[in-house]
């Protein structure tokens, strides 16, 4: 992601964009089942807080709103 903030290339925001769905879904699949009680609570809470934080970052740098579709 920082590759593709520094160097403008729409390309590597999309490629970041998808390991991290990729990794996400191994979180959630594999690595979640092995975990119980409230390790597992604790896990997706860290998980949720993460996800908030990276969704302000893709929002604010990789995928910004133009100000021409803002009505």
């Amino acid at each position: 992601m920082g590759a593709g903030l520094l160097r403008k290339i729409t390309g590597l925001r999309h490629v970041s964009l998808f390991l991290l769905l990729v990794t996400l879904t191994k979180v959630f699949l594999h690595d979640l089942g092995d975990v119980d009680g409230l390790y597992r609570v604790g896990s997706l809470t860290g998980l949720a807080v993460s996800l908030l934080l990276v969704s302000l970052l893709y929002q604010r740098f990789v995928f910004p709103r133009s100000l021409e579709s803002v009505t």
